[in-house]
């Protein structure tokens, strides 16, 4: 079992979070801040199996876009972590 862990800028993380939805991975955001610029961000986790992270990283990919309308980069971030063992209570 894979968790991937993904940083972006919040204004991707709707597109994101509704895009793995409607590839039925359940996903648990949560607001942070950090880096550089301080700014708003978003991280998601998704735990799934391990054949499932390149569609997990994929629809990350597609749906976050590297930089706004001002040509700023925002960029994202995943990592892709083992989990020894998950369960759901």
């Amino acid at each position: 079992m894979k968790m991937v862990l993904s940083v972006m800028n919040a204004t991707n993380a709707d597109k994101v979070v509704n895009a793995l939805n409607r590839a039925s991975f359940r996903v648990t955001r949560f607001g942070t801040t950090g880096g550089f610029l301080r700014r708003g961000n978003v991280t998601i986790m998704v735990a799934t199996e391990d054949e499932n992270v390149p569609k997990v990283t994929e629809i990350i990919k597609q749906e976050s876009p590297d930089s706004t309308a001002d040509n700023k980069t925002i960029g994202t971030v995943v990592f892709v972590l083992d989990v020894e063992q998950g369960q759901r209570v």
